[in-house]
């Protein structure tokens, strides 16, 4: 029972990650000054899979380490690979969602979601996206934007990593 209720709150938040993302109709100009500001921003060194297994519920990371690990990441860049759930278009970018990540300790119990604001630069990452399917791997690199619930990270603005 307390597994079904974690995962019922884990697809809602999910479903509701970046509702009140601040720059959903950002201009197109701003859009790609953030984008080449963020290629050439230098990413932080945090691996994806410690940034799940100090989220999940059911961690024994502790609500200071979880206080100290946003401060570090809200306003960093990233780069992770993560495994494709959802892709869909939202006016000039896209919205890539990966699958729901376990953690790597037994003792934690909930899921962590990546949502990425991807946009195109050009025709390439263009076709490149629109190609990805569930299951298929990506690469990105993003700025950290929010932790949502201790169940989902938003990217925002994100590229195509190389």
């Amino acid at each position: 029972m307390k597994v079904r209720i974690l995962s019922a709150l884990l697809a809602a938040s999910v479903c509701c990650v970046g509702c009140g993302e601040q720059n959903s109709v950002a201009s197109a100009d701003s859009a790609e000054a953030d984008v080449a500001l963020l290629r050439q921003s230098i990413p932080a060194e945090i691996a994806l899979k410690d940034v799940v297994d100090t989220y999940v519920v059911g961690s024994r990371n502790t609500d200071l380490q979880r206080e100290r690990i946003t401060e570090m990441l809200i306003g960093s860049t990233v780069v992770w690979t993560f495994t494709i759930f959802d892709v869909s278009r939202e006016g000039e970018r896209y919205r890539v969602s990966s699958e729901l990540m376990s953690p790597s300790s037994p003792s934690g119990i909930g899921k962590f979601a990546v949502v990425a604001y991807v946009f195109s630069r050009g025709q390439s990452d263009q076709h490149a996206i629109e190609k990805l399917m569930t299951g298929d791997a990506v690469k990105v690199k993003g700025l950290v934007q929010s932790v949502n619930l201790r169940t989902a990270l938003v990217l925002s603005p994100a590229v195509l990593a190389d």
